[in-house]
C-alpha cells in the first residue's frame, strides 16, 4: 500500500485495531509516525539520504521519504531506542517538581460531568425554584467550587499521566513513541509475535459499571439500596430534601453517613453496601476482562476509538467516592504497571468482539485487544 493511502486511512480512522490488522506495513508506518521532525531529519542524515529541506518543510513530507526507504523494523526500533534517552531527559526537565506539587493536593474531585461547565451553569439559571438572593449566591458559590475542582483535577490528571508514562516507556519490552500520535502511546514487543501498539488509559471505574455488576450478583446495587433506605426514612422524616438533588452515589452516601446519627437503621445499610462494594472490587482484582469490555462498549461517542488498550483502573474498596484522585499515587501505579508488563504474555491478552451502538455514525461490530491493572484502596 502506498504511503499516501496509508497515511490518509490512519488520519481518518477511529478503528486503529482494524487499521493495524488489515495493513501489512501498519506497524512500520506507526513507528515512523511516532518520530518527531528532528528525529526524521536525523534518521535521513544518518543514512545519507538526500532531501530538499526547503521543499519538504512539512512533517508529512519527511514521513513519506522515510517510509519509502523500506527500512526494516529492527532498524526503526534501534533508532528509536537510541533517541529515546534524549527525549526522556527533555521530558524530565520539563516535569521537574511535578511529584512534589502532586503531593500538595488533597482529595481531588473532577467537579464537572463530561467536562462541561456550561451544563452546570444551565442548571442554576433554569432552576425556577430559587427565590432569594441568598439561595442564588449559594448556587453561584457551588459553581465556583466545581470549577476549581475541575481545574485541580485537570492539572493532577495531566501531571500524573506525564509521570506514569515513564514507567511504561522504561520497560525493556516497550518501544516508546518519541512524539504524541493519536491512539498509540507505546508498542509492546511480544516474543515470537512482534510489536503490538497500545493506548494507555488510566481511569476510575464508572459507577454505572458497579451498578450493573452489583445488580447481577446481589440483585440490588449499592446505589439502589441507599435510595431505598432514603425513601423509607423520608416517609417519616419530612425534613429530608428531594432525592433528585443527589447526582451520584458518592453524594447520597455522604449524606446518609451524616444522617445515620439521627436514624440508626442506616448503619445496617451502610455496612451492607460496603461489604458488597469491597467484594466487587476484590473480584475485579482477580479478573478484569468484563470491566475492560464494558469500557469499550460504553465509551462516549466524542472520544470513541477501537484501539488496543492498556487500562489502569482506579477504585475504592469500601468507599463510594470518585476514585480518579488515586491517579496522583504515581509510584504505586508505576510499580503495578512495571510488574504487569514484566509478566505480560501475548496469550494472556484479552480479545474482545463487541457491538457499539451509542451513535449512528459509529455503530458496528468491532474487535480489539486489551490488558489491565487495578489500583484499589
Amino acid at each position: 500500500m502506498s504511503f499516501d493511502v496509508l497515511h490518509k486511512e490512519f488520519n481518518s480512522t477511529n478503528n486503529v485495531s482494524s487499521f493495524v490488522s488489515s495493513n501489512q506495513n501498519a506497524i512500520n508506518y506507526l513507528l515512523i509516525r511516532s518520530l518527531d521532525k528532528p528525529h526524521l531529519i536525523d534518521l535521513l542524515n544518518d543514512r545519507n539520504v538526500p532531501f530538499d529541506a526547503e521543499a519538504n518543510k512539512k512533517i508529512e513530507d519527511l514521513y513519506r521519504i522515510v517510509y519509502l526507504l523500506n527500512l526494516e523494523q529492527k532498524d526503526l526500533i534501534a533508532f528509536i531506542k537510541k533517541k529515546y534517552p534524549e527525549v526522556k531527559k527533555s521530558r524530565l526537565e520539563s516535569e521537574q517538581g511535578l511529584n512534589e506539587l502532586l503531593k500538595q493536593f488533597g482529595n481531588v474531585r473532577c467537579g464537572l460531568r463530561n467536562d462541561r461547565l456550561d451544563a452546570e451553569v444551565q442548571k442554576v439559571i433554569r432552576n425556577k425554584s430559587i427565590r432569594s438572593w441568598d439561595e442564588l449566591s449559594k448556587a453561584f458559590e457551588s459553581l465556583v467550587i466545581k470549577a476549581r475542582q475541575y481545574a485541580e483535577w485537570s492539572y493532577v490528571n495531566q501531571a500524573s499521566t506525564d509521570l506514569i508514562e515513564h514507567f511504561v516507556n522504561d520497560h525493556e519490552n516497550v518501544i516508546p513513541t518519541l512524539r504524541k500520535i493519536p491512539h498509540v502511546d507505546f508498542f509492546y514487543n511480544f516474543e515470537g509475535v512482534g510489536l503490538v501498539p497500545f493506548d494507555l488509559k488510566i481511569t476510575n471505574i464508572s459507577e454505572d459499571y458497579f451498578n450493573e455488576v452489583e445488580i447481577k450478583l446481589y440483585e440490588q446495587s449499592c446505589n439502589q439500596l441507599l435510595r431505598e433506605c432514603f425513601k423509607n426514612i423520608k416517609k417519616t422524616d419530612k425534613s429530608l430534601p428531594v432525592l433528585s438533588i443527589f447526582d451520584s452515589t458518592e453524594e447520597l452516601y455522604e449524606f446518609m453517613v451524616d444522617l445515620s446519627s439521627r436514624h440508626k437503621c442506616i448503619d445496617e445499610v451502610l455496612n451492607k453496601i460496603k461489604k458488597i462494594r469491597n467484594q466487587t472490587v476484590i473480584d475485579l482484582m482477580a479478573d478484569r476482562r468484563t470491566l475492560e469490555l464494558w469500557n469499550y462498549v460504553n465509551q462516549g461517542p466524542r472520544l470513541f476509538c477501537n484501539n488496543n488498550r492498556f487500562f489502569v483502573f482506579l477504585a475504592y474498596k469500601n468507599n463510594f467516592g470518585d476514585a480518579r484522585g488515586l491517579k496522583k499515587k504515581v509510584e504505586l501505579i508505576g510499580n503495578l504497571i512495571t510488574n504487569h508488563l514484566t509478566q505480560l504474555k501475548f496469550n494472556n491478552l484479552n480479545n474482545h468482539d463487541y457491538t457499539y451502538d451509542e451513535e449512528i455514525q459509529l455503530r458496528g461490530n468491532y474487535s480489539t485487544t486489551s490488558s489491565s491493572v487495578l489500583l484499589a484502596e
